[in-house]
């Protein structure tokens, strides 16, 4: 029962994680669409060459690229890897656990 229970999640699981992954493909490519729109709008309204419009604008999403990802950098340093309150809840049912077989021993 556990194991078609188990196989029933994973499927479940499995197609959401397609529909996920279809979803945010698309979502990447109109993204892409949406940038060339705006460098071409860009060349369209300036008289700007088309490489310098590629070039203000790859430059723009660079900078924005790095404040997110120096944000994100700082926001993952401050995670602890090790939960502190269930290493000291362990320790204390490890020592209630000692306590105990030591009384029972005497």
């Amino acid at each position: 029962m556990a194991k078609l229970e188990m196989q029933d999640e994973l499927r479940k699981t499995k197609t959401a994680a397609m529909s996920f992954a279809i979803g945010a493909g698309i979502a990447i490519a109109g993204g892409l669409l949406l940038i060339l729109m705006l460098v071409h709008l860009l060349a369209a309204f300036t008289m700007l060459p088309l490489w310098e419009c590629y070039g203000i604008m790859g430059g723009g999403l660079l900078v924005i690229g790095l404040i997110f990802l120096a944000t994100r950098k700082h926001t993952a340093e401050q995670i602890e890897v090790v939960p502190q309150q269930t290493v000291e809840t362990l320790k204390e049912h490890s020592q209630w656990t000692k306590e105990q077989t030591t009384f029972n021993r005497t």
